[in-house]
């Protein structure tokens, strides 16, 4: 789930009118594409279930932390923006649509190396393999448990 020392954010006071206005760009839930308020929605669904608390999506993309959610809406962005295309050039969907569900954002931690900050981590579709097999944006970088995805 969402890194704990990230997560107080969620059960913190409503926001305020001014919490509101410092909002980048939208911000704000309605903002997000279909795809990006689907997967928002079931990451704070996930973490409501844990604390026993329902928490709102809405509410707590207007009071996160700035850059959980500039990482969280610019990942998704850009994956929901790049196209996946077969070795023929047809095109075989997004780079969002293997995603099954996101489990944690991390955004800036001072301190921490720049591999450890800005990151999305995801849990992928059954199928997510073979369609970024199939892709020729993306190519497998060794047979290890645990593969990694590089963009071309």
């Amino acid at each position: 789930m969402i890194v704990s020392s990230a997560a107080a954010f969620l059960l913190a006071a409503p926001v305020t009118p001014t919490q509101e206005r410092e909002q980048l760009g939208n911000g704000t839930f309605a903002g997000l594409h279909p795809e990006q308020q689907r997967l928002f929605a079931e990451l704070i669904g996930r973490f409501s279930g844990l604390v026993g608390r329902e928490l709102q999506p809405e509410q707590v993309c207007l009071r996160m932390p700035e850059s959980l959610r500039t990482t969280f809406e610019a990942v998704t962005h850009a994956l929901l923006r790049t196209d996946l295309t077969s070795e023929s050039g047809h095109r075989i969907g997004t780079a969002l649509d293997p995603v099954d569900y996101v489990d944690k954002i991390l955004g800036q931690s001072p301190g921490q190396r720049g591999d450890r900050q800005f990151l999305l981590y995801v849990f992928l579709k059954p199928d997510a393999a073979d369609k970024l097999d199939r892709s020729r944006e993306f190519i497998r970088k060794g047979e290890t448990r645990f593969t990694i995805w590089v963009s071309r």
